[in-house]
């Protein structure tokens, strides 16, 4: 099947470097790229989906030949037929190609299928041509042309029957509108990046002296992307040590909470918070830290939430909040499609990140590979997580 969406891209460039005086539009499609339509009360088609193109995350454009006034053409006759009449609708178009390569796009546009053409008529309206069984190439003619002001273009004839005259496009109600309705079709993704929850925030870890600490939580993130409110935040405390774990302390706060643990020993601390939203959404923020019996930090790797920069469809360039100290750990950047992951897709194993999102992820977050330092006692997953929503 030929694909006259990309055949066109080569040759419609070309076209207003070529020709002058008032543009009139055309706009090109198939049925095949064709998703719906639909129509308004009075008859008018009034809106048109494509299908996506290949697995883009946008769909079909309809692509444009602007040429100047009387340059393209359509006309319909009926048909008397034994089981029903039909009216055949012909739209005659002109294109320039001026390179090998926009000449072998008009010949494979030639053997396309399915055809539908959008007219601007001298009327101020938009026709459709071949909307119900599209139009099929008839003819190909071209010259050089006698004198300089001679017209060199090269003239298609498309031809298909159909079951009804050729049908009106309206869109908000006038010209301009529907214009501007076919030139956006295929420029917006199909999914897009919704909304999020990110945001970052800190987690103190203090000696008191010896084998003793202080972990502190803010109940106020120090920054937030979210347009929900906080409704409470969870909060665990781990102690691992040869990997074996053993919990210290759990719960939900609503305000700033201090911690005091002693007498652990030599190991590691994997302490995490959940911010939860009043619309479902969270996001965690992790610090793992190894200790001596002394109430030394041998290391620690705080992973501090992040920040969204932009998100534009599913694609989001996101930065994380990470910092080490005593190690340099490699970052990874994951989605997830369920909560407690059953499964990651890896994004991208930089700080900051410009990446698209599955369509069927509901978070993503990043995490460290960890070496012996941490693993010879902490064996668990560690990381920081952001919510988002796709439609």
């Amino acid at each position: 099947m030929v694909d006259c969406v990309d055949i066109l891209r080569s040759i419609t460039k070309s076209c207003g470097d070529n020709v002058g005086g008032v543009n009139k539009r055309v706009w090109i499609t198939q049925l095949q790229q064709i998703e719906n339509y639909t129509f308004d009360s009075l008859g008018y088609v009034n809106s048109l989906v494509t299908k996506e193109n290949g697995n883009t995350n946008y769909p079909y454009e309809l692509k444009k030949v602007i040429s100047k006034k009387g340059s393209h053409s359509g006309n319909v006759e009926a048909i008397e037929n034994v089981n029903i009449d039909v009216f055949k609708h012909t739209a005659i178009l002109k294109a320039y190609a001026t390179t090998p390569e926009q000449r072998d796009s008009l010949v494979s546009l030639y053997g396309a299928s399915k055809v539908v053409v959008f007219f601007e008529t001298d009327n101020g309206d938009i026709e459709i041509y071949g909307l119900e069984n599209g139009l099929y190439a008839t003819a190909l003619t071209g010259n050089t042309g006698e004198q300089m002001q001679d017209d060199t273009a090269f003239t298609f004839t498309l031809s298909g029957l159909q079951t009804s005259l050729p049908k009106y496009f309206l869109y908000g109600g006038s010209l301009h509108t529907s214009i501007a309705y076919l030139d956006n079709i295929g420029l917006t993704p199909i999914y897009e990046i919704e909304s999020y929850t990110a945001g970052t925030s800190t987690i103190d870890f203090i000696n008191n002296g010896g084998d003793d600490w202080d972990i502190s939580f803010l109940a106020t993130p120090t920054t937030l992307q979210s347009s929900a409110n906080i409704v409470q935040y969870m909060y665990n405390v781990e102690y691992w040590v040869g990997g074996v774990q053993t919990n210290i302390e759990s719960g939900n706060k609503t305000t700033d909470y201090t911690l005091n643990t002693s007498g652990n020993g030599a190991g590691v601390y994997n302490i995490y918070q959940t911010y939860l939203f009043d619309d479902s959404s969270f996001f965690r923020i992790n610090k793992l830290i190894k200790v001596d019996a002394s109430g030394n930090i041998v290391a620690s790797v705080s992973m501090l939430g992040a920040t969204v920069n932009s998100t534009n469809g599913l694609v989001i360039n996101i930065t994380a909040n990470v910092i080490q100290v005593g190690v340099s750990y490699p970052i990874q950047f994951i989605s997830f499609d369920a909560f407690p992951p059953s499964s990651f897709n890896v994004l991208g194993t930089t700080t900051t990140i410009n990446a698209p999102l599955p369509i069927d992820s509901i978070g993503l977050g990043y995490q460290t590979t960890l070496g012996s330092v941490f693993t010879d006692d902490f064996t668990d997953n560690n990381g920081s997580a952001s919510v988002v929503t796709i439609s």
